[in-house]
């Protein structure tokens, strides 16, 4: 067996173990070999045939055909021996790269060479995993450290500038000028507008609920603001008992969360969609649920974020889930170990 997707069961083998569970492969091929003359020496000492010097046509005849069942017995034994080879290549071939954590299985009856050979490809895959999440870890602290960079920018500097311009139109207003009152009413409206959009851009580009309210509320703030923005009701559960998590785990579910309704939003066409956060044995996870149009066909691999979401769901040794069918809306699921994450 080998580890599968979301929702499988998985075995794992110990990483790094080595166990000679029987002779090597060069000692059974010996064997083998050594089988085979004997009892290629047997059919020639009990076998009715005699070879002399000028032996006849059914005298060779006879000889070819025992070498034949001899090679052919031979060919029987080596088959056998090297099909833990044809399996190892269809292991492998099987392996989903999309599966964190997948692992070849440790099978019985190996030779030390090909269970060495597996535990070896088990190491290999253990370190290509650590290395991508560490290269997904950086790019994604990265690009929240910019993130944060120009919504502070954008609230402290662009914020007060508006602000400032919006109080002066508003004194002009208020004062008599030759500049119609209305006038400047509508200036100031724009300018208060255009501050609420900075301040809009400001929390998309990092949630500040996420940071003074915790992730629940987040969620709750993330789900109220999107249905003000249409005809779409967002509802979020919260349930009880839901661990806490360490800042890089509530950030994570919070932009899948964010990625999911604002999928759900352009693109579904649902009347509602539902936001759970929920605390199970062993896990956290979070479930995006729409009524949407749902989708035909195989489901996206890299576009509308999905690509984003998986990289992040991997950054902590998680995994998405997501299903579809027509008419029947999207669901994304995302479930993260809970050793992996709480605080």
């Amino acid at each position: 067996m080998i580890a599968g997707v979301s929702g499988r069961p998985r075995m794992v083998s110990v990483v790094g173990s080595r166990r000679r569970t029987g002779p090597s492969l060069v000692a059974q091929l010996f064997g083998a070999s050594v089988l085979v003359l004997v009892v290629f020496a047997l059919v020639l000492l009990l076998a009715p045939v005699q070879i002399d010097s000028d032996p006849a046509l059914a005298d060779a005849a006879i000889l070819a055909g025992w070498l034949a069942v001899v090679l052919a017995v031979l060919l029987v034994v080596l088959r056998r021996l090297l099909a833990p080879l044809r399996d190892l290549t269809a292991d492998v071939d099987a392996l989903d790269p999309h599966a964190p954590g997948g692992r070849l299985a440790p099978r019985a009856g190996l030779t030390p060479e090909i269970d060495g050979l597996r535990a070896a490809f088990n190491d290999l895959l253990g370190r290509l995993e650590d290395e991508r999440r560490e290269s997904v870890r950086r790019a994604l602290g990265a690009q929240e450290a910019e993130r944060a960079r120009v919504a502070r920018e954008m609230h402290d500097e662009l914020g007060q500038a508006l602000t400032a311009l919006a109080l002066l139109a508003e004194r002009h207003a208020e004062g008599g000028t030759p500049i119609a009152p209305e006038a400047l009413r509508e200036i100031a409206d724009a300018i208060h507008q255009a501050i609420e959009d900075v301040r809009r851009l400001s929390r998309e580009l990092r949630p500040e609920a996420l940071d003074d309210l915790g992730l629940g509320n987040a969620l709750i703030t993330l789900c109220r603001r999107a249905s003000e923005a249409g005809v779409v009701r967002v509802v979020p559960h919260v349930e009880a008992g839901v661990p806490e998590l360490t800042a890089e785990a509530e950030l994570v579910v919070y932009r899948v969360a964010q990625e999911a309704v604002t999928n759900a939003l352009r693109h579904a066409q649902p009347s509602r969609v539902d936001v759970t956060l929920a605390g199970l044995p062993g896990t956290v996870e979070l479930l995006v649920v729409d009524n949407g149009r749902g989708l035909a066909g195989p489901l996206p691999a890299d576009t509308n974020g999905i690509a984003g979401m998986r990289e992040r769901a991997d950054l902590l040794g998680g995994t998405l889930d997501l299903r579809s069918e027509p008419r029947r809306g999207m669901q994304i699921r995302l479930v993260l170990p809970r050793d992996r994450v709480v605080a």
